[in-house]
C-alpha cells in the first residue's frame, strides 16, 4: 500500500510539474516557434486569458483613466517627444527606437525574463498559427482570436480589446498589443508599434500597423524570450508597405518627406482623430508624387481591409 501510494504521489508530482509552465509566476504557452519564444497565456494585468487585462499608453508601466497627450510621460504636447525621438532635426533627437527595460511594461510589472515583443517577434507568432476568430471563447462571452501553432497544435488566445484615447473606448471588435518598437513613420509622434490580430474579408491575417499615437492606452502581452534567431520573417505584403519604400532612391527623400508630413499633420486639426491614418497617408503620397514616386498607401494596397 505504501509503495503505491508513494507511485500515485509521484505521478501527480510529475504531471503536475509538466502542465505547469510559469515563469516568475506567470504562465506562458510554448508554441513551438522557431525562436523559441514563449507567449504569455494573458495580457498584463490580466487573471484570465479572456480578460483584456491593463492599458498602457507607449511607454510607460502604469494604466490610467485617461490616455492624452496632455498626461502623456514622454511629450510635450503632440508634437514635441522628449524620449524615443527619432526625428533627426529635433533638439530631443535621441536615436531610440525600442523600448529600454525600465520602460517595457512587461519587464516592470512581471518581472522575470518577461518582456513585450518586438515588431519580428509579433510577427513570427502570427505567422506561426492558423488563426480562427472566436465569437464565444469557453462559454466565458469573450470574442477575439485564437491561434493554434502550426508546429504543435498549442493554442493561444487574444480578446478583442479596443483601445482607449481620452477616456473612451474605441475599436472594441479588434485586439490589440503594443511592441516594443518605434515607428520611422512621423517620427517623434507615433509608435507604429501596435499591431492588431483580424481576420478579414479575404481570409488572410491582417497585420495592421495603424499609425497608433503613443498616447493611446492600449494592452500589452509578454513574452519570454528564446536563445534562436527568428527564422520567420515578414515580407512587404505583411507589412502593408509598398514595397518601393525598400529602394535607395526612396530612402534618400524619405526624411525630407517625413519633414513635409508632419508639419502637415500638425497643422490639421483631425490629425488625432479616428482614421487620422487616412489624412497622413494622403499627404504623404501627394508629396512623395512632387518627388517623382508613384506610392500606394496601405489603404490602396489592401481595399479590403479596415484601417482605423
Amino acid at each position: 500500500m505504501k509503495v503505491l501510494q508513494l507511485l500515485l504521489i509521484s505521478v501527480t508530482i510529475i504531471l503536475f510539474s509538466g502542465c505547469s509552465q510559469t515563469e516568475n509566476g506567470y504562465e506562458y504557452v510554448d508554441l513551438g516557434l522557431p525562436s523559441g519564444n514563449l507567449w504569455a497565456v494573458c495580457n498584463v494585468g490580466a487573471e484570465q486569458p479572456y480578460h483584456t487585462g491593463e492599458y498602457y499608453a507607449w511607454g510607460e508601466t502604469q494604466p490610467k483613466v485617461t490616455y492624452n497627450w496632455d498626461n502623456y510621460k514622454y511629450s510635450q504636447g503632440d508634437s514635441v517627444m522628449l524620449k524615443y525621438n527619432s526625428y533627426p532635426k529635433s533638439d530631443h533627437y535621441d536615436g531610440l527606437d525600442r523600448l529600454m527595460s525600465d520602460d517595457d511594461v512587461a519587464a516592470v510589472r512581471m518581472g522575470g525574463k518577461w518582456a513585450m515583443p518586438t515588431f519580428a517577434e509579433y510577427g513570427e507568432l502570427l505567422l506561426g498559427c492558423d488563426w480562427d476568430e472566436i465569437k464565444d471563447y469557453k462559454g466565458t462571452g469573450a470574442s477575439g482570436m485564437l491561434g493554434v501553432s502550426r508546429t504543435n497544435g498549442a493554442t493561444i488566445f487574444f480578446p478583442n480589446t479596443g483601445m482607449y484615447y481620452n477616456s473612451e473606448l474605441k475599436s472594441d471588435s479588434v485586439s490589440f498589443i503594443w511592441t516594443s518598437d518605434l515607428s520611422d513613420e512621423i517620427y517623434d509622434i507615433v509608435a507604429d508599434s501596435c499591431y492588431a490580430i483580424r481576420k478579414v474579408s479575404h481570409s488572410a491575417i491582417s497585420i495592421y500597423g495603424f499609425e497608433m499615437y503613443r498616447a493611446y492606452g492600449i494592452p500589452v502581452r509578454g513574452i519570454v524570450r528564446g536563445n534562436n534567431i527568428i527564422a520567420v520573417q515578414l515580407t512587404p505584403e505583411e507589412l502593408k508597405m509598398d514595397s518601393l519604400e525598400k529602394s535607395a532612391a526612396f530612402k534618400d527623400v524619405i526624411y525630407d518627406v517625413e519633414e513635409e508630413v508632419l508639419d502637415s499633420m500638425l497643422k490639421n486639426p483631425y490629425r488625432n482623430s479616428e482614421g487620422a491614418c487616412h489624412v497622413y497617408w494622403r499627404y504623404k503620397k501627394d508629396i512623395l508624387k512632387r518627388y517623382g514616386f508613384d506610392w500606394m498607401s496601405p489603404a490602396e494596397l489592401y481595399p479590403d481591409d479596415f484601417f482605423d
